[in-house]
């Protein structure tokens, strides 16, 4: 891709897409201006790219649904069913929302009420329930999920990849942004961003490459020149490029040895402090340290959970860490992740999985979990820090074992009592 037309990559079938739905404005003329359009295209074509995605599995969800709906905690099995991070529980569709033509608003709420909560979120940005006002107000509501239920508006991912989607909607902001009055070409896009910083990059790596050079081959006295130079061979390596590599460490160190100050001179005694060693056979047959950790995991659920935690609970809880434990690509992502990143994006899916499949196993001494946010939340959060440090250090515990191993130690140590 030459310079000249490295920016127009949309496919020439995209582009027509994206004016077929942006042609939908055609029956906003009116009630709406040419730079609110976009308020109402934009919302449409995610709600319709949403729907046409969950439509194959709208009838398991809503089964799903039933099923689960007296627990508290029920978006694992839900996206579960519809094979997506997300669903829809209402009972609508936009062939039974076009069927309905005098309850069009109310129907129409009722199925964006129906949606995930991260659809939600998404939605929320948009301010469309007051765009959904003025379209009843106008009687172009109909009109327009008339429009983005035929042929033209479908979005399915049979037809239309998420990488082609987002090409179209990246259409459709563009149109959007142009239509407040600026000028052709000077909305840039995300991927426009990305081509930009790859030009940047190559730029950076020929003044670090030549920079390397002459200084081998003469002496420089800039040192303002040489700050940049240790400035960009960090940057370098934080610069996006079509292969992963790793962070410039060397760099980073540079740079820090630039800032580093001395505040402490002197020397550092240790205090003799008397104890008494204690060999781990005094200490149980797993150790203290094993256990302590279980012990860890309930101490953690008790500070967030206030309600009764059972001996049901307790192997339920070293159940469900043996089976993650054994998550490989869990492992790897706690290997490659930070503790916050871990825990609050990456483990809630994992846990949620694990969870879900124990209770189809064992609906009696799971269902409890799934009840109760609170202690869903609880165990979580607990589990979550534990397994993450023992993925990290390549140390597990099976604690059902540990607990097993107690109990024969138990029955070991009891005095035995002949008959008269």
């Amino acid at each position: 891709m030459n310079e000249n037309n490295k920016f127009d990559v949309v496919g020439t079938n995209i582009a027509e897409k994206a004016t077929m739905i942006w042609n939908v404005a055609d029956m906003l003329r009116g009630p709406f201006k040419p730079h609110e359009y976009g308020l109402i295209i934009l919302p449409m074509t995610v709600v319709k790219r949403f729907h046409d995605c969950l439509l194959s599995t709208h009838k398991a969800v809503l089964e799903k649904y039933e099923e689960v709906k007296k627990f508290a905690v029920i978006d694992g099995f839900l996206t579960t069913a519809s094979q997506y991070q997300f669903y829809n529980i209402s009972k609508y569709t936009f062939d039974s929302l076009l069927a309905d033509p005098e309850n069009i608003e109310a129907n129409f709420r009722d199925y964006l009420n129906g949606f995930s909560a991260n659809v939600q979120d998404v939605l929320s940005k948009f301010d469309f329930d007051n765009i959904i006002r003025r379209m009843v107000e106008s009687n172009t509501l109909y009109l327009v999920i008339k429009e983005f239920n035929s042929q033209k508006g479908y979005l399915g991912p049979d037809k239309i990849s998420a990488v082609d989607c987002g090409y179209i909607f990246e259409d459709l902001v563009k149109r959007f942004s142009e239509s407040f009055g600026e000028e052709a070409g000077a909305h840039f896009t995300s991927r426009d961003i990305i081509y930009l910083m790859t030009d940047f990059r190559r730029l950076v790596r020929k003044l670090i490459r030549w920079y390397s050079y002459i200084t081998q081959v003469v002496r420089m006295f800039d040192e303002d020149m040489h700050k940049e130079y240790l400035f960009l061979s960090y940057l370098i390596g934080l610069l996006p490029e079509e292969k992963e590599e790793p962070v410039d460490l060397d760099g980073k160190l540079k740079l820090e040895y630039y800032k580093l100050q001395k505040t402490f001179e002197g020397t550092i005694t240790l205090d003799k402090i008397d104890g008494q060693y204690v060999s781990s056979k005094k200490q149980g047959v797993q150790g203290n340290r094993q256990k302590s950790t279980l012990d860890e995991i309930l101490d953690k659920i008790n500070e967030k959970y206030k309600g009764q935690f059972s001996e049901g609970d307790r192997v339920m809880l070293g159940a469900l860490h043996d089976k993650l434990i054994e998550d490989d690509k869990l492992a790897s992502s706690a290997r490659t992740s930070d503790p916050r990143i871990f825990t609050e994006s990456i483990f809630p899916s994992a846990f949620g999985n694990a969870a879900m499949e124990s209770y189809m196993e064992a609906q009696d001494s799971y269902g409890s979990l799934f009840e109760d946010k609170s202690k869903y939340d609880a165990v979580m959060s607990a589990l979550a820090g534990v397994i993450y440090r023992e993925m990290r250090s390549k140390k597990t515990v099976d604690y059902r074992k540990v607990e097993r191993d107690e109990q024969v130690q138990m029955v070991a140590e009891e005095p035995v009592k002949y008959g008269k």
